[in-house]
Formats: C-alpha cells, structure tokens, sequence
C-alpha cells in the first residue's frame, strides 16, 4: 500500500475526527471520495467541527447531500484563514460553533457579496462588524438575522425574475426557517459561477 502523504487523511484521521460518531463517520466517508476531499478535511479541522457540527452543517446546510456539502467544506476551505478564523469564533458559544449561526453569516455574506459585487472577504467583514456594533455572538445571531436572511433571499429572488427566477417555488423553500439555511449551498454555487466568469473576463482583458 501506498504510503500516505503527510497532511492527508486516512482512515486512522476520519476515526478521530468522528470520535466514535457513527453516522458522523459514514458522511466523512462519502466526503474522502469527493473531489479535493483533503482541502474540505482541512477546512473542517480549521473550523474545529466535532460530529455533531458536521452532522448539522450536513444536513442544515447542504440538506444532507454529499455534493452539496463537498462545495460547502471547499468554500471555506477557499476562505483566508483569518476570515475563516473571525467567523468561527464569533459563531461560537464558549468553545463550540453554532452551525445555525454559522450558515446564516456565510449566506448573508455572500449573498451581500453577490449583490454589491465586492468580495466575499469584505462582505464577511462588514456583515460581521456589523454583528459585533449590535453585541450579538453565538446562537443569539442566528435568533436576531435569521429574517434579515431571508428579507435579503426574498430580495434576491424578486431581482432574478428577468433572467428565469420561479419567485414562488424559490419563495416556498425558504418559507420555513431552517430551511433558509439550505439555500447556502446555491448561494455558493451562485458565487462560484461568478469569481469564475470574473477569472475568464479578467483572462480575456489580460490576452
């Protein structure tokens, strides 16, 4: 057998991310077969996931499915260190991560930075600034900005008509609360598709 490279994860790494968390294992599983599995196993060790953190960004975030949660752990992994670092400690209460608090940042976040076009660092450091002025930390910010979240997908959803958006379909799956969360993993998706238009323009002014 190959030896494994330093910094990779095997599956002597996935047993102790997991600690014994048998489902929390099988979702690591599927993700060590995802494309650039080590960047998502390196973002989920920077943010300090335990189990029960992965298992609810698993299914809040990216509703329980392998590909969308691979493009949510690769997001991160994309993210400076020192964002990344702001964020996870300000969603936390004491030394453990609100994942409900967690989510709403990222999707305000980029969903700011989808509509004013700046990026997603400035976007994180202003919406987290904002968070602070306001004394909010922990799961007290999801509690306080989870309608704020959805005022700024509803805004969103109304402003995308012209180019196909289905406003009522779009509008019903963020009905609900918690099931605003799931839409992190298409506002990704969104912001992805756009830093890659911004690369092949940037390529093409550059030739």
């Amino acid at each position: 057998m190959e030896k494994q490279k330093q910094g990779d994860y095997g599956f002597e790494e996935l047993k102790f991310i997991v600690k014994g968390n048998m489902d929390a294992f099988e979702v690591c599983s599927k993700l060590y077969n995802t494309r650039d599995s080590q960047k998502s196993f390196s973002a989920i060790k920077e943010l300090r996931l335990g189990p029960e953190e992965i298992l609810h960004m698993y299914k809040l975030g990216a509703v329980s499915d392998i590909s969308k949660f691979s493009e949510l752990m690769l997001f991160y992994a994309s993210i400076d260190e020192e964002h990344l670092n702001t964020l996870r400690v300000f969603c936390s209460d004491d030394k453990n991560i609100d994942v409900k608090s967690f989510l709403l940042i990222t999707g305000i976040s980029i969903t700011e930075s989808l509509r004013t076009g700046s990026s997603i660092s400035t976007a994180i450091e202003d919406t987290v600034t904002e968070i602070f002025m306001d004394g909010h930390k922990g799961s007290k910010i999801y509690e306080d900005y989870e309608k704020m979240f959805v005022k700024l997908l509803s805004n969103m959803i109304f402003s995308n008509i012209s180019v196909g958006s289905n406003p009522s379909e779009d509008l019903n799956e963020i009905g609900v609360p918690e099931d605003s969360l799931a839409t992190v993993s298409g506002l990704i998706s969104k912001y992805n598709k756009r830093v890659s238009e911004l690369n092949d323009a940037s390529k093409l002014l550059h030739k």
